[in-house]
């Protein structure tokens, strides 16, 4: 099957773009019987002994016709609680605090940061924006979280993204201070009618980060599907904003980078695994070899060990899937990793957001520091979706 054929599968979406039940069974069919992550549990188990799990699972299956065969589902395995509710704190405490750090420096040259290196994170500047103020990365990664929690959809999805542009939704104050360009012509092509899958920018020079930096949650959905549904999910929920093969190739190989970090894997063992694995699947699914080809840096031997010279910071998604992932593989600790993206200089934000997820999910809560995570706007909120979201996705994961 080729990429052109993935893209024109229907993922269990009808005419109208809404995640059916039996879209909802058919996925859970495909999951392996056995799973790979740690701190797995057995569903009975959970629903013999927890009597809050045992609650939930009754409300969601009520919702089912007579097809659901609860036996064999009850022989599956989850995320113990704790577990998947510290991933996804960690993942979106990692994305908004590196993206805080990055808000008050967006658009200074690395010029300014050989004299002036952030060392802490710090208020106005730039947007005049408080200490702990994130932005638009952090705020549509919210956004699609929150749709997530509801199933796969990305009209929902695009009507989310309208709502923090015109209503302020997810917003860190109530109000947007900073969009992209390709982002903000797709909100405006989808508000006027264009279908969500038909919003997004198609030009080669609109490859910006704007889908890359809110694509991380999709992870989740992603988990147990084969890699060609795992590619179509990134290709769909990228094309909402920027629908050019480049960016959803980029979001792709972010969210296989990201899945393995969840598995457990070492993340150098992880990266060698993507340089491996990813140039073959695209090759495979035929795309083009000069679009395969604008990853070869990344994919090299010596892409670690490049200068800090060679990597460029800008908007343009190749350049912060490479400067995110070089910032993470360079540095041991969340601390270090979103400081030296924010170091790189230009976008600093975005760079700092799309490495803070990684380390995050990596490096844990934990380590990330507690004055910054005291401050970040919205930080109950955020805790809470973190809570609303692994109760989606303990059981339909």
């Amino acid at each position: 099957m080729n990429w052109t054929e993935i893209i024109n599968l229907e993922l269990n979406v009808d005419g109208n773009e809404k995640y059916t039940d039996d879209g909802i069974l058919r996925d859970l069919k495909e999951r392996p019987d056995e799973t790979d992550f740690e701190n797995a549990v057995d569903i009975t188990e959970l629903y013999n002994n927890d009597e809050e799990f045992k609650k939930l699972w009754d409300e969601i299956t009520s919702f089912f016709d007579n097809d659901f065969d609860e036996d064999y589902y009850l022989k599956r395995k989850v995320f113990e609680k704790e577990s998947l509710e510290y991933i996804l704190k960690s993942m979106f405490f990692g994305v908004a605090v590196g993206d805080a750090l990055g808000v008050p420096f967006e658009f200074l040259s690395r010029r300014y940061f050989d004299e002036n290196k952030v060392t802490d994170m710090v208020g106005f500047r730039t947007h005049n924006q408080p200490l702990g103020t994130f932005s638009d990365d952090s705020s549509l990664t919210f956004c699609l979280a929150e749709s997530l929690i509801d199933g796969y959809n990305p009209t929902d999805m695009a009507e989310k993204f309208v709502a923090w542009y015109h209503d302020g939704y997810w917003t860190a104050h109530g109000s947007v201070f900073d969009i992209g360009y390709a982002t903000r012509r797709a909100i405006e092509r989808f508000s006027t009618g264009t279908p969500s899958l038909l919003s997004g920018c198609t030009g080669e020079n609109e490859n910006g980060n704007g889908s890359l930096m809110r694509i991380a949650p999709l992870v989740f959905l992603s988990y147990f599907k084969s890699i060609e549904i795992r590619f179509l999910l990134a290709y769909q929920v990228s094309s909402i904003t920027h629908r050019h093969i480049r960016s959803a190739i980029s979001c792709f190989i972010y969210l296989e980078f990201i899945l393995l970090l969840i598995k457990g894997k070492d993340k150098f063992e992880a990266f060698k695994e993507i340089q491996s694995d990813i140039p073959n699947f695209l090759s495979e699914i035929e795309i083009p070899t000069a679009e395969i080809e604008i990853y070869n840096r990344l994919f090299s031997e010596d892409f670690i060990s490049l200068n800090e010279n060679e990597i460029y910071s800008s908007g343009y998604v190749v350049h912060t899937l490479e400067a995110s992932i070089w910032c993470f593989l360079n540095t041991d600790s969340y601390e270090a990793a979103v400081l030296k993206a924010v170091n790189l200089g230009d976008d600093t934000d975005t760079t700092a957001a799309v490495t803070g997820a990684m380390a995050g999910i990596y490096y844990g809560f934990d380590n990330i520091p507690d004055n910054w995570t005291n401050v970040v706007t919205k930080k109950e909120e955020i805790l809470d979706l973190a809570k609303r979201m692994t109760v989606r996705f303990r059981i339909f994961m």
